[in-house]
């Protein structure tokens, strides 16, 4: 399923460094997306802040084969997120 491994390392890599550094954000990401075929455990659950829930799913689009259905799910999660970043920026201002 992954096709660009340099990217999914990115991943991998940020991900342990939020496990390592967790940050005061409320999202739950999920560390296996549930499109990708992951579960609600909580071993598979992140708390993550708007940023880095689009960090993460920016690294996750860009690591599955590009015209592939995972691919195209991730950039929808990426484009929600990107959304949802936008939106809470205009609201602090």
């Amino acid at each position: 399923m992954i096709d660009h491994d340099d990217e999914y390392q990115q991943y991998c890599s940020f991900i342990e460094y939020i496990k390592k550094h967790p940050s005061s954000g409320k999202i739950k990401h999920h560390i296996v997306p549930r499109a990708l075929g992951g579960s609600d455990d909580a071993s598979n659950l992140i708390l993550v802040d708007a940023w880095q829930h689009t960090s993460a799913h920016y690294y996750l689009a860009r690591s599955l084969p590009i015209g592939s259905k995972e691919r195209q799910k991730m950039i929808v999660a990426f484009r929600g997120c990107v959304s949802a970043l936008t939106k809470s920026l205009y609201r602090k201002n």
